[in-house]
Order: structure tokens, then sequence, then C-alpha cells
């Protein structure tokens, strides 16, 4: 026999001791494996486990029972022996205790003792091995059978193990002596199950009952436990026998099927017709609800005594002709009840074997009368569909469309023929087939339903309808009408916006007024957006001076859950500051992400962001003191949501909020007395009335209620001599002015409204007007609220704008040739003849190699000038375009273009343009160059075509790129305001409209196309 030795010890002299001491061992043969380091030890131990362990305490990489308690932690299963000196026996005595088969003194060591230790510890392991195996196999066992025996002293208390308990439930011997086993018994079951024990025992009789019993694994099961006594000879109990089964499945069973025959009578009495059990002896053992409701309940009378109060049975009983054919009958019943019933018998065998009659009767009252309506109906049904202002469908449950009215097709753009071949769900717009399917079965369960949805016309388009369906039960098909609602949808989607808008701008105009301090004006603010705008979260941040440039959050309302905490916004030009936020406040300007999920801006927040809802956001700037000081943060739950107008209206509640902070501020610095707080009140109320602007509120019958001096002052009339007049006598075209405010009450407001105001004194006031409607507490229309600006001014300046930008363009292009020419005609003619002279000096000193060098570089120098200067001049205005005209010149520039920026450019110009007009010429070489430069700077194209044309219409000219197109935001979307341009493109429109033309920019996510139209003819110039 072989035994594996690893021995860790660093002690040589211990080592060849204990080699020694092995060798004396006599027939058992051992192999040791030696290691100085407790580190090796665990790496050997790890590669292959030994038969033993000789393990010093002492070792340089580990000390005490911390060495023995990592090797035991590695091989649990390995018998370990510890050696230790005498100074350390009490480490080695703890060690012992947590599982160290001996210990050994290094001064007591020999070669008996050594070997009976490792034995003895080889040997205690097996058997441990082996009592675990037999453990797990007795408990497999008792489990495999789910029945125990048990047995105990005449008391009823165990004195001895049940090992199939122990096996059942876990517990020990101790645990189980007494009465201790009854502690796995389920608690609610458990003074029940003693009780009864105890009652046998005190009576000497049958202990039978059940309880559950809680498994070694935590689960409970249900047992049948029996006991019996075994009497000695005097008729004294000597013991008690007995068994336990487990029946947890039999009671599932039984539990199983009380259900089922409590559902199946909760069928029968929920069923819309009656079902009974009639004896031949004319009495009526079962009745449903059904049958009990309508002809009450029998207390063992026979059916012909409480139906109809007879003393005898009914001749020829249609219901008992079952127990003479043994076949089922049917037939139909006038019951006593006044209503028509469709019966049907069936021969029955009841539980006890006797012979019963099962008859089943429906209510087929309405149905007779609703035959002899069909008829009507159907004639109905004719002049309904020729006569509805709707359109009509009749479909079947698979929702396939049987019937439409001629309504319908007109509605849709389809044939009668093609709509009978589609599926309503081909038509459906916002609804799936799973969605169809849903609204079919509630009209079979409820027989009608109504709803709004959006049907796909044949082109594509798609309009709001109102769907109402009926069940046709007479068929099984459906019934349906649609009426176009697209008109009322939008609508109603405009005036919710006007609404929720005027209640936002109201709430906040209110709130700055009453705010008393700048948290609870920030606070409110935050809570009307939420809660009057309808979004998803509205909070403030502050733009802090630290040096991480921190935004910290002041005030929030809304879905936030952690948002703002773990957000960590800052307003630095870092990843997490070119966010919304932190570019509102470093630029001043509005931030919209109108997609969360798809903008890179918001990535470092995306993930929280969509946890919470948010799908697009914006950052509003709040100005204080000409300096962004903070945000205004606004979340919508969809996408898309901030367009141009809605931004401009934010904007200005921004702009609003800022002024409020501002004012707070100033308020509170300058006085905190309440003398200070009615001041401040005093100057809004005087802000208010002393606006510029006209503000007038007109009446429902079109009369002025209310102006301030603005409107005296554009009128020349008095508040008094205004109020009480129609306010359309006050602009010089009256008409146009009440089609506006028919507009307003319409549509819900109108906006940037021209007209013009007539003064008393005869001059007329150009004005915009926006107008919107105000209502009372409950909710009426109490008339229209009206804002005019005058734009005389803006007009004059907007007027001189043009001229002037027509005069600086022409200017610049003066300019620009004038510059252009001195470079060519002097400047270049100079370098050029420098370079000329460099080579002939160059040829000259030939011999010297240090100075031709020179030489050569100063040439190579003034050739780089020379290029760069060309290219300057080019650019300004290139010769070619004066010298040989517009073709050459674009020739020229686009090479020098595609060279320079590796973008491939086409050009293609039409054979036989010939020379346009310089002014032309001028315009579509800057229009090309300003193209190109935005390609080349924003559109991040690799290509571009440039085509030019003349047709009837004029000169064309297209430039097109295949880039990711004009940025969201200035995409114009109906309703919004247009976006502000930028400087290039305003350029390019200038040039071409001072000579007549106009310029059309169309921009997508497949790229850009830029037209100039010239208006020419096709003679030439």
């Amino acid at each position: 026999m072989l035994i594996n030795i690893l021995l860790v010890e660093d002690n040589p002299g211990d080592t060849r001791l204990i080699q020694e001491a092995l060798k004396e061992a006599g027939s058992t043969r051992f192999k040791l494996d030696c290691t100085d380091r407790l580190a090796t030890g665990l790496e050997k131990l790890s590669a292959r486990k030994p038969d033993a362990v000789i393990l010093d305490l002492s070792l340089p990489d580990s000390q005490g029972l911390d060495t023995f308690t990592r090797v035991h932690a590695q091989v649990p299963e390995v018998p370990i022996v510890v050696l230790t000196g005498l100074d350390d026996e009490t480490v080695a005595v703890e060690a012992m205790g947590s599982g160290a088969q001996d210990y050994l003194l290094k001064s007591e060591l020999s070669g008996g003792l050594l070997v009976r230790s490792l034995r003895y510890g080889i040997e205690r392991k097996r058997a441990e091995a082996a009592l675990r195996e037999s453990e797990e196999r007795y408990r497999a066992l008792t489990l495999a059978t789910a029945e125990m025996v048990w047995t105990t002293n005449a008391q009823g208390e165990v004195e001895k193990d049940i090992p199939a308990w122990s096996a059942l439930t876990g517990q020990s011997e101790e645990e189980i002596r007494g009465g201790g086993w009854s502690n796995a018994i389920h608690p609610e079951d458990r003074e029940r199950a003693m009780a009864d024990w105890s009652h046998a025992v005190d009576t000497r009789t049958l202990y039978d009952t059940a309880y559950r019993v809680r498994r070694y694994d935590g689960e409970y099961r249900y047992f049948s436990v029996r006991g019996v006594p075994v009497l000695e000879s005097d008729g004294s109990i000597r013991e008690w026998v007995g068994t336990c089964k487990d029946i947890t499945e039999r009671k599932r069973a039984e539990k199983a099927v009380a259900a089922e025959r409590q559902r199946f009578n909760d069928i029968l009495d929920v069923l819309p017709a009656y079902v009974v059990l009639m004896a031949p002896d004319y009495h009526v053992p079962f009745a449903n609800r059904f049958f009990r409701e309508r002809f009450g309940e029998s207390h063992g009378r026979c059916c012909f005594e409480y139906l109809f109060g007879r003393t005898e049975p009914c001749e020829n009983c249609e219901s008992f002709k079952v127990l003479k054919t043994h076949a089922p009958h049917h037939w139909e019943w006038a019951g006593p009840d006044g209503r028509n019933y469709d019966i049907s018998d069936f021969p029955f065998t009841d539980t006890d074997g006797s012979s019963r009659i099962l008859e089943m009767g429906i209510d087929i009252t309405e149905r007779r009368r609703a035959e002899e309506a069909v008829r009507l109906q159907a004639e109905q049904y004719a002049t309904m569909l020729a006569t509805t202002p709707d359109g009509f469908w009749r479909f079947d449950a698979n929702a396939k469309l049987l019937d439409v009215n001629d309504v319908y097709c007109r509605m849709s753009g389809y044939s009668r023929a093609e709509l009978l071949n589609l599926h309503i769900s081909d038509i459906e717009a916002i609804e799936k087939s799973e969605d169809v399917d849903q609204h079919i079965r509630k009209v079979i369960e409820t027989g009608f339903d109504r709803f709004e949805s959006q049907h796909r016309r044949k082109d594509g388009t798609v309009s709001d309808v109102e769907i109402s369906v009926a069940l046709w039960r007479a068929t099984g098909q459906f019934l349906l009408f649609a009426r176009d609602i697209s008109a009322r949808k939008q609508a109603e989607r405009d005036l919710r916006w006007l609404n929720r808008s005027l209640r936002t701008i109201s709430e906040c105009n209110l709130a700055l007024v009453r705010a008393r301090d700048e948290s609870e004006l920030v606070q409110e603010i935050c809570r009307i957006l939420v809660e009057e705008g309808g979004y998803r979260l509205a909070w403030v941040g502050f733009a802090e001076q630290d040096e991480a440039k921190t935004v910290r959050p002041v005030a929030h309302a809304g879905f936030e859950e952690g948002y703002l905490e773990a957000s960590k916004i800052t307003w630095a030009d870092t990843e997490r500051g070119r966010g919304p936020t932190g570019t509102a406040i470093r630029t001043g300007q509005p931030a919209v992400c109108r997609n969360i999920l798809e903008d890179p801006r918001f990535a470092p927040w995306r993930e929280e962001a969509v946890r919470r809802g948010y799908a697009s956001s914006i950052a509003l700037p709040l100005i204080l003191d000409s300096q962004p000081a903070g945000a205004l943060m606004v979340f919508s739950q969809t996408a898309d949501a901030f367009d141009a107008e809605e931004t401009q209206l934010l904007t200005e509640l921004a702009e609003d909020l800022a002024y409020g902070i501002q004012t707070l501020r100033m308020r509170a610095a300058r006085a905190r007395t309440q003398e200070a707080l009615r001041r401040a009140s005093a100057y809004n109320r005087s802000l208010i009335e002393t606006s510029v602007d006209p503000l007038v509120t007109i009446s429902p019958e079109g009369k002025i209620t209310d102006v301030n001096r603005g409107t005296e002052r554009v009128t020349g009339c008095s508040r008094a001599e205004l109020i009480g007049t129609d306010f359309s006598d006050y602009f010089t075209d009256p008409q146009k002015a009440r089609a506006g405010y028919e507009q307003a009450f319409r549509e819900g407001g109108v906006q940037d409204y021209k007209l013009e105001i007539q003064h008393r004194d005869g001059h007329v006031i150009p004005v915009e007007y926006n107008a919107s409607l105000y209502r009372d507490e409950a909710g009426k229309v109490i008339g229209v609220f009206a804002a005019a600006r005058d734009i005389t001014e803006r007009k004059r300046m907007e007027e001189e704008l043009r001229q002037l930008s027509g005069h600086l363009l022409k200017a610049q292009d003066e300019e620009r040739r004038r510059i252009a020419r001195e470079l060519h005609d002097s400047t270049i003619q100079n370098l050029a003849a420098i370079a000329l002279n460099l080579g002939l000096i160059k040829e000259s000193a030939a011999t010297d190699e240090d100075r031709r060098k020179y030489l050569s570089e100063t040439i190579s120098l003034t050739e780089l000038t020379l290029n760069e200067i060309r290219n300057i001049s080019y650019l300004l205005h290139p010769p070619l375009l004066d010298e040989m005209g517009l073709s050459p010149a674009l020739e020229y520039y686009v090479k020098g273009f595609s060279r320079r920026s590796g973008i491939s450019v086409a050009l293609e110009i039409t054979p036989g343009l010939g020379q346009l007009p310089k002014d032309a010429e001028r315009t579509l070489f800057r229009v090309v160059q300003e193209s190109l430069t935005n390609i080349l700077r924003h559109a991040g194209s690799p290509t571009a075509r440039i085509a030019i044309v003349r047709n009837p219409e004029g000169i064309v000219l297209e430039v097109v790129d295949r880039g990711h197109g004009l940025p969201t935001s200035s995409a114009k979307k109906p309703g919004s305001r247009p976006p502000r341009p930028g400087t290039g493109i305003p350029g390019m429109r200038e040039r071409v409209r001072q000579i007549g033309g106009r310029l059309e920019i169309e921009s997508g996510a497949q790229g850009t196309t830029v037209r100039a139209t010239l208006p020419f003819s096709e003679s030439g110039a």
C-alpha cells in the first residue's frame, strides 16, 4: 500500500527526521513530497490531492492557525497532521477544533507515533465520507418510499432514534427526543395533532389523523398518521407503533376535484339557459339558477305541481319521451312565464345509477320576435345605405369586407370591387391585425363598440374616423359606420395646444406676479410646465463659478426619480458639458434635442433618460445681467416635441422667468419689507399698463371691452371713446379685420396677422396682430385678447437693409476685382521678375555649392509664393471670369476645389451657354463658390454635382450634394415660424434677388439641392 504525503516544513533537520521516521513504517510505504513554503504547498494541492498533509504551523510566509485554515479550506477532505513546538501547543489544539486530524510535538516525534497518526487520520476521513454517503442513501430511500414506521414508549415519548423521521425532517436524535418530533409539524396543524395524540395516549385508543410535516429542505408535505398501542399480558401498554404515509398528492387531487366540481356548478349557474334533472317520478333533483329564477324553487314538489298547479302529470309530456326512446329529443315549449324556450332532452344516469332526464332550455322569445323584424330590417338596410352621410361596411368575423356603400368609396378613394378584396387591417392606419381582432371580440361580447381610429386612403394619406360597429346577430356579421372627423380632430389638437399654451403662459405670468421669493418662483414655474403644460419633467439649474463649472439644480417637478443627482451636468466645454444644458448656458441660445435615442450629444445621459420616459428635451438659457446664469430644462415624453413655435413660446417663458428671478433678486437686495413688495407690485402693474404695443380685449359680439395707452396712441381716441365700439372700425380694411377675428374664434387664435390702423388724423399705421381666446373659470369663451405691434419702422428698415445689402454686395465685388487686378498686374509680375533674376544668379554661381543651394531654395519659395498669390487672386475674383467667361472660370475653380478638398465634383454646363451679363456671371460664380464651401464645411458629402442649363424660364444653376442635409432644427414644419438663416444663404439669396432671380434650397436626409434661376431669354443676354 502506497500513501502519498505532502510535507510543508521549512526546517531541513525536521524534514530529514520525518523522512527517517517514515522509513521505519514497516509494510506501509510512504511517498513524501516536500516544500518549505505555504504558497508552494497550496499550488501542489491544487495540482494533485495527497492522501494526507503534514503541516508545520510556523512557516516563512505564514504563521499560526491561519496556516492550517488556508490548507484546510483548499482540501477539507484530506486529513492534516499539525507539527508544532512546545510553545505553539495551544495553537495546535485550536487547529484540532477547526478540523485537524492530530497534532504532534516536534520534541516528541517518533516513527511509530507519526505513522499511527497518519493512518488514523486517513481511516477516519474515509469513515466520515462513508457515513455521509450512508446518511444520504438512507434519506433518499425514506423519501422514495414516502412511508415510515415509528415507535414510542407507553407515555407516547420518543426514547430512541427514529432514522426515517430524521431522514425526512432533518432533525437530530436529540431534537426528536420526548415530544421534540412535533416541532416538525406545521404550526397551524401542531395544536390539533398533539391534542389528538394526547387523547389517544390517555384513552389507549387508535391514533388516526393527518397533518403537514416540514421536510429537511423546508417544504411541507401532508402525511396520514396512524398509531396503535401494543399491550402487555395484563392489558397495560408496552409501547406505541405507528406509520406515517405521504398523502400530499392525494390531498392535491382531492382539492382539484372539489374545485372542478364547484367550477362546473358555477358554470351551470351562469349559463343563460336553464338546466334541470328530472326523475321518472316527476321530481326535480337539480335545477340551475336560471331555472330557479324563472320558475321558483321546487321544495320537493313534482314539476307539474309547481310549474302548472296541476295534481296530475301533463298528458303526453314531451320531456318524458326520452325515458321511452332512450334517445335525445328536441322541441319547443311555451312556458308558464309566457316566454318561448328551445328544449333539448337527453337520457342521463345519475351518480347512484338511477335514470334521469337532463333537460336544457334556451329562451328564444326574442329570437322569434327578431325573426319577424328581419324583413323590415332588410328594407331599412337598403334605405339606410343609400341615405347615410357616413361610410358603411359589412364584414365577417375574419375582418373580411362583404359590402360597402358609395360614401365610403368616395372617402377611401377605392372602388367597391377593390374594397371587397381587402382585409380591415389593410385600411387601418394605426391598428394592427390583433387590435382589429380585439375590437371584433369586444363587439361579439357586448354587441356594440364605438371608438376613434385612422384609415389609410388609396393615395396613402390618412384620415381620422369615428367608428360605430355593431354585431348583426342574425348572420354573425358586423355592421360598421365610419365618419370622417379629420377636420374636427385637427381643430381639437390645435385648440388643445393653444389652450394648454395659454393656460401655461397665464399660470406662469400669475406665478411671476405672485412669487414672493426666488425658490418659490422657479419651483412654481416647473410645476406649471408639468401640470399645465403636460411635460414629463421640468427643472431649473444655476451655473456655478467653481473649477468644475457645475450646474446646480435648484427646482424640479414631474417624473425625476433621482435623474438630476445621477446626471452630474456641467457647463464646461467637456463631454458632460456639451449636452443641451451646458450648451445653452455657454452659448446663451436654446438647445433642442429632438430625439434623445439618436442625438449623440445626449449619450452620457441617454440610458437614465430613456429609463424615465424622456424622449426629447429643450434647454433654455436664463440670462441675468446680460450673462447666461443658468438654464430651464424641459423634457417631453414624445419625440420631435419642440417645433419652432413651441421653442419660441418656451424661450419667451424662460426670458420672463429670468426677468422674474432678476426682479426678485433686486427686490430682495433693495428691501425686504412689505412696503418694498407693494412698490414692486405697483411697478409691475404700471409696466404692463404702459406697454408700447396696443393691447385690446374684444367681446364675442366684436365690441371693444378694454384698451391700454398704446391703443389710444395709435388710434388717436381715448379709452372712453374706444370701449363699446366695433373694433373693426379702426382699420383701413374692416372686412379683413373681422375675418381675422372670426378666425381667432374658429381656430383658437391668429398669429402675425397683418392689418393697417387708421389714426383719427388720417395717417395709416401698419401692424401685426396676435390674438387668442380667453375664457372664464368655467371654460366659457368670453372674448378675444389681441396685441398689435407697429411695424412701420421695421418695414422701413427692411427696405433700407435690402438696398444697403445690394450696394454692399456690389461694392464687395468691385473691391475684389480691384485687389485681384493689382495682385495680378503688379505683385505677381514683380515676383516673376525676382524668380527670373534669381535663376540667372544661380547659373553664375554654379561653383559655389552652398550659395547654389541657398539660391535654389529661394527660387522654390518664390515660386510657392507666386502660386499662393495666384490662388488668393483667383479666390477673390478669378481673372478667367472677366477674360473668358463663366464656363472656363468654373472649370478652373472646380478643379482646384476638388484638389484642395478631396471632394469629387462633377460640372455639367449646357453646350453653347454663351457669354452672360457680368452681373449674372458673377452671381452664378459666387453661388457655386458659397455652395461648395458649405458642402466642405457642413454637408459631409464625398461628392457634389453642378449643372447649368438654359430653358424657357431662364438660366438655372443647381448644386447638389449627398450629405446629411441642413440641421433638423432648421427644417420648417407646418404652422411653425421660419428658421433663422445664417449669413451665407441670405447672401446668395440677396445676390440672386438683386438681378431679378430667385434662390431655392431643398434639404433632406438624402442631401441638399441649391437652385438659382435667373430670368434671361433664350436668345441670350
